[in-house]
């Protein structure tokens, strides 16, 4: 490997072996004898032998091992290179630790042996740690502990570890990060500012509790994919408010106008609003789109007025039937609430975003009690502090969603199938209390086939891209290229995912969204078969015959349909079987426009047999019960 440059080598020394002489960096022929360690000049470590006195460091002969790799990518981790191992002084350390300061650095205390001997993958979460903070060298010493800075000690001295990569007590092997690491990074960069441009959040809007409903125009923001949740930073406010000091009685007059889109945690406030004159925001594939999109008008209502508006209007739609429609997303779903949106008795609101914002509320707070951390007060709001009131926020946002539907639709439909995210599975028991009388439906794919599709949508069809993306995943260089937000990264941060190999990366998160999403619904099923699920559909089934599984679903919801029925518009029928459902979307893989008609996908296949022995992993953490992203639950419709 070469003597380093500042050392000098005594002329006459002519060995394979040699040892440090650490008080005047000068190699010595001692034969390790009471020396601190040992380097490799040559491959050959035979004349190198252990000192009778027990003292040495060389290697023993039955070692299979030569000299350090230094300055060569390492195969366990390819996106580092290494410099090589060095010795450290405790009253003077080559590197100081990073130890404590972030949770990445995991383990369990095992007396006598300190945490981070028991942490899993170390010079991989060590990296990264590192990483974050801008630091391009580490090392990892004493089997596990983190050392990084911004600077290195002079008073290191060059020595060979015997424990590969994770440093010795006294000994730590120190890395750098490649070249290529920069570029894929860059890539990385590239990446998400193509796909996720987004217009800086106003600061306008109050960050504090608002005593009083208020109306404000505003006009929406141009965002090309939005991934964060709905909220009012997706507009730019118009003028002034106005102060709305009877809301109950607004609502009861314009409901029709008003939707519900979003709750502002911290003005304590439901938003709903009012799109421009006469855009219908059912023609939209997705619901919360078209709201963001065709803003013209901001109501804010406290959210102890919500019982107040509910209570006032509960008896115009008492007669309303609901259907929720849980899903793991690519797998159908628009193309069904197209259908029914087509029908005479039934009408559909396709994923209303305020169930995702409930539901991560409660996340939030889950996660900060078993930390046991104090949660932000904007983070802990007082109508989610129990079940029961957050029971009665699901009925009373139900309940306005319900008024709008029924009485701006010009038939009045009183079936009303709603079709949620798939994170909204979490709202799954609380739905049930919520609304006893509801049915439900849940709609799949296999796990590796949504994956390619959520891959192909983010990445708008460029197999380029994804094989930069699969070549960042495989070489652990980046952990999330793509910002998700903790509605999609909410079933992976579960600690039963801790172990997995690369986690933290997209299609980590992608992966164990559909595993976790499939377990909910596995364990709703066992515990409320009546309830969870009246119909159980999967993708296969809607490609193979569209028509007649659509008809069967509504034959199980206990309502009778047929295309040629009377009042039915078959044309509005035929264009909902025939076109794209999500033609003109963000969502869409193929970039198709509206009226477009759809085909079957029949490209060659991005995912591998990597992706599906990574997919594996991830399910054999999860446990038993979900094998493999083939995973069929009873009675599903295929």
């Amino acid at each position: 490997m070469g003597w380093p440059d500042n050392w000098r080598k005594e002329p006459q020394i002519d060995e394979d072996c040699v040892i440090i002489n650490s008080l005047n960096h000068m190699w010595t022929d001692v034969r390790c004898e009471l020396q601190h360690g040992f380097v490799c000049e040559t491959t050959d470590v035979a004349n190198c032998v252990t000192s009778t006195h027990g003292q040495g460091r060389c290697p023993p002969p039955n070692l299979d091992i030569n000299c350090d790799p230094e300055g060569q990518p390492l195969e366990q981790y390819p996106m580092l290179k290494k410099l090589g191992c060095w010795g450290d002084r405790r009253r003077d350390r080559a590197i100081p630790s990073l130890e404590r300061t972030d949770p990445r650095l995991d383990g369990k205390y095992r007396p006598p042996f300190p945490k981070y001997r028991s942490r899993i993958n170390p010079v991989e979460k060590c990296y990264k740690v590192a990483k974050d903070r801008g630091y391009k060298v580490f090392a990892v010493q004493d089997k596990g502990q983190c050392l990084s800075f911004s600077y290195f000690s002079s008073t290191t001295y060059k020595i060979t570890c015997v424990v590969l990569w994770e440093g010795q007590r006294t000994t730590m092997d120190v890395f750098t990060v490649t070249v290529a690491t920069v570029i894929t990074v860059l890539s990385a960069v590239v990446i998400v500012v193509y796909l996720c441009q987004r217009t800086a959040q106003s600061p306008s809007w109050p960050k504090s509790k608002q005593p009083l409903a208020y109306l404000r125009k505003v006009t929406p923001k141009k965002i090309r994919l939005q991934l964060p949740l709905n909220s009012l930073d997706d507009f730019i406010p118009v003028g002034e408010a106005t102060e709305v000091h009877d809301v109950v009685r607004l609502f009861a007059r314009r409901g029709n106008e008003f939707s519900v889109y979003s709750i502002d945690w911290e003005q304590e406030v439901a938003v709903l609003v009012r799109p421009v004159d006469g855009v219908d925001l059912k023609e939209h594939p997705f619901f919360l789109d078209a709201q963001r999109e065709n803003a013209a008008e901001v109501l804010c209502v406290p959210l102890e007025r919500l019982h107040d508006m509910a209570s006032a209007v509960t008896d115009k739609v008492a007669h309303v039937r609901e259907v929720f429609i849980f899903h793991t997303a690519r797998c159908g779903t628009t193309l069904v609430t197209r259908l029914v949106e087509a029908t005479s008795v039934a009408q559909a609101m396709s994923e209303p975003e305020v169930f995702s914002v409930i539901s991560m509320a409660l996340y939030r707070l889950k996660q900060s009690s078993q930390h046991g951390q104090t949660t932000p007060h904007h983070d802990c709001p007082v109508v989610l502090s129990n079940e029961e009131s957050t029971i009665a926020l699901l009925k009373n946002v139900v309940t306005l969603m319900n008024y709008n539907l029924v009485t701006s639709d010009p038939r009045h439909r009183d079936v009303i199938v709603y079709k949620i995210k798939p994170d909204n599975i979490l709202l799954g028991d609380l739905m049930a209390r919520a609304f006893p009388s509801a049915k439900t439906v849940f709609m799949y794919r296999d796990g590796l086939e949504i994956s390619e599709s959520f891959a192909r949508v983010l990445l708008r069809q460029r197999y380029v891209l994804y094989l930069v993306f699969w070549l960042m995943v495989r070489l652990g260089l980046v952990k999330l290229i793509f910002p998700f937000p903790d509605f999609l990264r909410c079933f992976g941060d579960d600690l039963k995912f801790s172990a997995v190999r690369l986690r933290g990366n997209d299609l980590f998160y992608i992966f164990t969204r559909w595993v976790g999403v499939m377990q909910c619904a596995a364990d709703l099923q066992k515990k409320q078969p009546g309830y969870f699920f009246h119909a159980v559909i999967y993708y296969s089934a809607l490609v193979n015959n569209k028509e007649e599984t659509f008809r069967l679903l509504m034959e199980k919801l206990g309502l009778k349909w047929s295309s040629y029925g009377p009042g039915e518009d078959t044309d509005k029928i035929e264009k909902a079987l025939t076109e794209d459902s999500q033609a003109g979307t963000s969502m869409c893989a193929k970039g198709t426009k509206p009226g477009e008609k759809w085909v079957p996908d029949v490209s060659s296949r991005w995912m591998g047999q990597w992706e599906q022995e990574y997919f594996g992993e991830v399910c054999r953490h999860n446990g038993n019960e979900i094998p493999g992203p083939d995973f069929l639950l009873p009675g599903t419709i295929v």
